[in-house]
């Protein structure tokens, strides 16, 4: 793997959120991690889609904590909070150093579109909640 600089190009919100929804439900919450604080995600896709509303760049989304051996929230693994902006930063670093997993599309200078599967969802989730990926 390498440490190249991150994508520079924004990612639309509610593609985070999808891409957040769809790591905890595939791969993270069965295999490797601890989730706190799971909201209602479809209300919270509301509030994206109502300006009016929003999502806060630093609202927390999710707490989770790495669990890979069930020993669950062991001093040493705390829990991490998982935001808009810590899940778009993990994301533009993955569509740089993962591109093989996540094919993405640019409109307007806006990441819009990322083809991902689990591993591509999981990977992004991992790099936000333990800042690399360990897991597969």
């Amino acid at each position: 793997m390498t440490d190249n600089a991150p994508l520079q190009f924004p990612v639309e919100r509610g593609l985070l959120l999808n891409i957040l929804i769809d790591a905890i439900e595939w791969s993270a919450r069965d295999f490797w991690a601890q989730i706190d604080h799971y909201p209602d995600f479809d209300a919270i896709e509301k509030r994206l889609e109502d300006p009016a509303k929003g999502v806060d760049d630093d609202e927390v989304l999710v707490r989770v904590c790495d669990d890979e051996d069930g020993m669950a929230r062991a001093e040493e693994r705390p829990m991490v909070d998982v935001t808009l902006a810590t899940l778009e930063a993990a994301t533009r670093w993955a569509l740089t150093n993962y591109s093989h997993l996540l094919p993405f599309h640019i409109t307007d200078n806006v990441v819009d579109d990322i083809d991902y599967d689990a591993i591509g969802a999981d990977v992004i989730l991992q790099k936000a909640v333990l800042d690399e990926v360990v897991y597969g």
